[in-house]
């Protein structure tokens, strides 16, 4: 792909993060946010449909071109694209740029024989980085921290440690199977962040109650979770047994996983989704219409930066609903776990 294809809004400023900092995007205005998912949108539209050949067949089935696209609600005229595309076209004939342009290449795990390839250019490795290390340090994170991610993230470790590394944190590289291992681990290390999943910390509690550890004791501050949802009564359940605060880190392992967004240190009110990145939609899981904020449904996604594998409105599977930004101008994602989510969830 030619460079000079990629528009100008998509570049960023990179500096070193000594000390915490917002970058430009997270203290713009509403309109501003609007304006950049805009040119981005028209941006990731082009560039899908000149470089796939699958966008450009189902967008001509349905009468479309990326030119019609004029405004953020014309998306929802856009065809949809889901595990099922990305399966049939295993490995790489969705990717929109050359192989020797890709510089990591990550299984999006589901449990087939041929899990998906997700691809990435230097520039959307840019991309995870920066976005980790804002998840990060909206978090709490400090230079010169240490994270340790309890047992296997797969790909997610992978994001975790380009996060960390531009935030100048450590992510501690042992993995531990047993919980006592994780004990030991986390004595020795004394991290001060925590990266786990809601059934990983189960397991854990009652092998730290068991030998008495205190995690604010071993100068931990914070637990992120993910990437299953957590509802409300298992994090203060969680948060009552360990004794430290905890937080929704969000990614999607098919688009980016950590580094979509992430429950915010001063708010504590759920994830804020970084939207200059993802365009978010809610719809009906049976009909595809989409609804409006404040109504839950199936979360759907866009990249507005992807040059590797770009995603036009992919359907996660999730029930979710889009609540108005707190402490950013972008939005909140809350997503149902359990029980609550099972209605919706067996229609999407």
């Amino acid at each position: 792909m030619n460079a000079n294809t990629r528009l100008d809004v998509i570049a960023f400023e990179q500096r070193p993060l000594t000390q915490p900092q917002r970058d430009t995007l997270e203290t713009c205005s509403l309109e501003q946010l609007r304006d950049v998912q805009l040119r981005r949108l028209r941006w990731s539209l082009k560039h899908a449909w000149r470089n796939v050949p699958w966008y450009r067949q189902q967008f001509e089935a349905m009468g479309l071109h990326p030119e019609q696209f004029q405004q953020l609600e014309d998306l929802a005229r856009f065809p949809f694209i889901g595990n099922a595309e990305l399966h049939h076209h295993y490995p790489f004939s969705l990717f929109a740029v050359s192989p020797r342009q890709v510089v990591r290449l990550q299984a999006c795990h589901d449990g087939s024989a041929r899990s998906p390839l997700i691809g990435y250019t230097r520039n959307d490795q840019e991309v995870w980085a920066t976005l980790v290390a804002r998840s990060l340090r909206v978090a709490g994170a400090h230079a010169g921290d240490r994270l340790y991610a309890l047992g296997s993230l797969d790909g997610a470790s992978a994001g975790l440690q380009l996060g960390a590394e531009r935030l100048h944190c450590a992510l501690i590289p042992l993995a531990a199977r047993e919980a006592y291992e994780q004990v030991r681990l986390l004595c020795d290390f004394q991290p001060q962040i925590l990266v786990a999943s809601p059934a990983q910390l189960l397991a854990l509690a009652p092998e730290l109650e068991r030998q008495g550890v205190s995690l604010p004791g071993l100068s931990l501050r914070t637990v992120l979770l993910g990437p299953q949802p957590c509802s409300t009564s298992l994090r203060h359940e969680l948060e009552r047994r360990l004794g430290v605060q905890t937080l929704a880190l969000y990614g999607v392992s098919a688009l980016m996983d950590p580094g979509i967004g992430m429950e915010c240190l001063e708010s504590g009110d759920g994830i804020t989704l970084w939207e200059d990145h993802f365009y978010p939609e809610i719809i009906d899981p049976d009909s595809g219409t989409p609804l409006p904020d404040g109504q839950f449904g199936e979360v759907v996604l866009t990249t507005l930066s992807r040059e590797a594998l770009p995603m036009i409105r992919y359907r996660t599977g999730e029930i979710g609903r889009l609540l108005p930004g707190t402490s950013h101008s972008m939005r909140r994602l809350e997503r149902l776990a359990g029980p609550e989510a099972k209605p919706l969830r067996q229609s999407a």
